[in-house]
């Protein structure tokens, strides 16, 4: 893969990784108190679905395609960014312990 194909990559991924963490950001009080926080969560969730999107388009090679389909390819990007630690983990589990659910 060429080195601007790398940098295509790399920036894609990037992003994904920060819209994910963006994602993640936003509590379950925000998101059933703020129609602002829910509509934010919306947008976030269009924009991570055209990154994605872009990554299926890619050519395959390299490190991250090694010549897969664009699932595979994308499903090994979906591990990779699973597996790092997540940041907001303890905020998120916080609210979530305080937030009543009831059906």
């Amino acid at each position: 893969m060429t080195s601007k194909g790398y940098q295509c990559k790399l920036r894609l991924f990037t992003k994904l990784s920060r819209l994910s963490e963006e994602m993640a950001a936003l509590s379950a009080e925000q998101l059933l108190d703020d129609e602002q926080a829910l509509a934010r969560l919306q947008n976030l969730v269009e924009q991570r679905a055209e990154v994605m999107a872009e990554i299926d388009r890619l050519p395959p090679g390299g490190p991250m395609g090694e010549n897969l389909p664009p699932w595979m390819r994308r499903q090994k990007i979906i591990c990779a960014v699973k597996s790092r630690p997540p940041r907001n983990k303890m905020k998120l589990s916080k609210t979530l312990s305080r937030q009543s659910w009831t059906v």
